[in-house]
């Protein structure tokens, strides 16, 4: 007999039924029904739980009032609790690159909160793991090069230039038929400065 304050997790966790049923060495078509007390702590991250109510609407979006009223339906858990727990869901909301905010409601009161499509998949398959976007990730990939020393890199930039004008200047001579001497444009000043990276 199962307990009247009991319901049904979701779909999405059929990972854990397959986990399960290997476990227990049950047929694959076994029927198995997972179970959690509605007034315990739900066993899902404030990113999962907020991944399932933006899931349960049809448009796949959700105001933030929307979002605490789904969390408060499906875990009593969150009734009894204050406030406290609708500050974590604001903050993963802000926080974490698998949610967006997109347009306005209709009566111009909030924002309407969304998947970002690059967890979209993840997210249908029950796994709720935090993951920073793929997108976010490339972009950051560039801001992670060297810190360099200022005087370093305008020394770099300088030999940058200097090297460029002296190609134009081959490419001068050599269209007007002179001839080029690469030694003699390839010298070191000895009053440059000259910097220890």
């Amino acid at each position: 007999m199962t307990d009247p304050q009991a319901t049904s997790l979701f779909p999405q966790d059929k990972l854990s039924l397959l986990l399960i049923r290997s476990l227990l060495q049950l047929p694959p078509d076994a029927t198995v029904k997972l179970e959690h007390k509605k007034d315990s702590k739900p066993p899902y991250s404030y990113i999962g739980l907020i991944a399932m109510a933006i899931l349960s609407s049809p448009e796949r979006k959700m105001l933030l009032s929307e979002i605490y009223t789904w969390i408060a339906m499906e875990y009593s858990y969150f009734r009894n609790r204050g406030s406290g727990w609708r500050n974590s869901v604001r903050h993963n909301l802000s926080l974490n690159d698998c949610f967006v905010k997109v347009d306005r409601a209709a009566n111009g009161k909030g924002h309407y909160w969304t998947i970002h499509p690059a967890n979209l998949a993840d997210f249908l398959k029950g796994d709720y793991r935090r993951r920073q976007a793929q997108w976010k990730i490339k972009s950051h990939q560039h801001a992670q090069m060297p810190c360099w020393n200022p005087l370093a890199m305008q020394y770099l930039l300088n030999q940058q230039i200097q090297q460029n004008s002296m190609m134009e200047m081959w490419h001068k001579q050599i269209a007007n038929n002179q001839p080029v001497d690469l030694n003699s444009h390839n010298h070191v000043d000895s009053n440059s400065d000259r910097i220890n990276v």
